[in-house]
């Protein structure tokens, strides 16, 4: 993400309103980024700016945790799957996937997700597919190893 232009925030608010424990408003530490949590803290929406004077909040860490992908790594799965049109021709081309998912119950429609995480280094191929047969994927970056 690129970082946003203009006055870093001098109020202060976000910082004190982190501190409470019943706020909305919350910081963490390793990404150093600001979140407003809503619906019981199971949603939580990136603050890039203070809702009070308008100035930027501290960048996130949050790419460094990432590996950059290759330019070659790219290249070879974006040449791999160029002919792909669906999710079998995924499997004849890049060969069985490491981890799949599937729908799971009848309410639910249909899905399947495939998972290609051995084969490159810096990255990790996601293909996705949906009822309608509509096909997409993800090049993902890994995550850096923990130190």
């Amino acid at each position: 993400m690129t970082e946003p232009k203009g006055p870093d925030c001098f109020c202060g608010l976000p910082v004190e309103l982190s501190r409470l424990p019943s706020s909305p408003i919350v910081f963490d530490e390793e990404l150093t980024e600001f979140r407003l949590r809503f619906q019981n803290g199971s949603l939580e929406q990136l603050m890039i700016f203070c809702f009070w004077c308008g100035g930027k909040l501290p960048c996130s860490e949050r790419g460094s945790l990432f590996e950059g992908i290759s330019e070659s790594e790219s290249a070879d799965i974006q040449i791999a799957i160029s002919g792909v049109q669906s999710i079998s021709d995924a499997i004849r081309v890049l060969g069985k996937p490491d981890d799949e998912i599937r729908s799971s119950t009848a309410s639910e429609s249909p899905y399947m997700s495939l998972f290609y995480n051995r084969r490159w280094k810096t990255c990790d191929l996601c293909i996705f597919s949906d009822d309608t047969q509509a096909f997409n994927f993800a090049i993902v970056p890994k995550r850096k190893a923990l130190q």
